[in-house]
């Protein structure tokens, strides 16, 4: 028996081996889940359970948002979305199943000190490509982040944690995320467009990966991290290239109408991906080149005190609540 507390306190107590899966260890902790690496028995697979505590969904809007992100799971399958398995529905808990990932972009960003510009460039795109796919079907994720971004072993993007995604409008209460990726609207506005706010969020995210900082002096309380988001003030290394400072700016527009949409991402996207590979068969064809270059990307390999600060603000706003891991 596996007896484990949630951040909040809330007990999850739960048999080493039940249905077709076998526990094995225990990954990580949120407010109101624990996420256990088990074994699928009859597979002879790895998954990830995640394991939420009824008690701790007590309360209205926890419950509408669990439902929510249930629902969403269900309805998405797409290679860069985290695959639902299972769900499994127990007096005290309900557990998640989900595909097993190797570790997810923030870990990724610190442990390299950065990314190269190939990667980097072959990330981001990947998760463009997963957001359209939900922005398509109407889904605003509303927490994209490094920490919600996980990787699989073969180096494949996958969107994570919808516990504050949802397919129409919430109720007013409800409205949250991690406040260094939270667009200025969220903060002061009663209504907003979602997609456009993941829109922001996106180019928060692109801004960290490629230059392995925040774009907020994260040391500072959650009220002043808030006037800069308002105010749009924020500075663009120089290390950081001219396409990319582009791309930055433009997602992180003060006016939600200025920003792009994610379908205007997606396509420039797939159109670059596709002028570079016909450039790559033309390189081949005329001059027997077997690479095909990126433009470098200057990266700092120091890791930034300021990005590693970034785990410890995630802050619910309203009556939000999300299962942070």
């Amino acid at each position: 028996m596996f007896h484990e507390l949630t951040e909040n306190g809330f007990p999850i107590d739960i048999p080493c081996e039940f249905g077709n899966y076998r526990i094995e260890t225990k990954l990580s902790a949120g407010s109101f889940a624990v996420v256990f690496l088990a074994h699928h028995i009859k597979r002879d697979g790895k998954v990830v359970i995640k394991v939420i505590s009824r008690k701790g969904m007590e309360t209205l809007c926890t419950i509408y948002q669990l439902e929510q992100e249930l629902r969403i799971m269900e309805a998405t399958d797409h290679p860069h979305i985290v695959k639902l398995h299972d769900i499994l529905y127990f007096p005290d808990y309900i557990g998640v199943v989900m595909e097993r990932c190797r570790c997810d972009l923030f870990s990724e960003i610190l442990a390299q000190g950065g990314l190269s510009s190939l990667t980097r460039k072959n990330y981001f795109n990947q998760i463009v490509d997963g957001l359209y796919y939900l922005h398509q079907k109407g889904i605003a994720h509303q927490d994209l982040k490094p920490e919600n971004i996980l990787i699989d072993f073969d180096g494949n993007i996958k969107i994570a944690d919808f516990g504050n995604a949802f397919t129409k409008a919430p109720p007013k209460e409800i409205r949250g995320g991690t406040i260094a990726y939270v667009a200025p609207e969220v903060l002061t506005c009663e209504e907003y467009d979602r997609l456009k706010a993941d829109v922001w969020a996106l180019g928060v995210m692109l801004y960290v990966m490629a230059s392995a900082l925040s774009p907020w002096p994260t040391n500072e309380p959650h009220s002043k991290i808030a006037s800069y988001i308002v105010k749009g003030q924020f500075m663009i290394p120089m290390s950081v290239n001219t396409e990319l400072t582009k791309i930055i700016r433009s997602c992180m527009q003060l006016d939600p109408q200025d920003r792009p949409s994610v379908s205007d991402l997606f396509f420039t996207v797939e159109g670059r991906k596709n002028a570079a590979t016909k450039t790559r068969k033309k390189l081949i064809q005329n001059s027997s080149a077997l690479l095909f270059s990126y433009p470098a990307l200057s990266m700092k390999r120091k890791r930034s005190t300021r990005i590693a600060n970034s785990r410890s603000i995630n802050v619910e706003i309203g009556a939000t609540a999300s299962f942070k891991k």
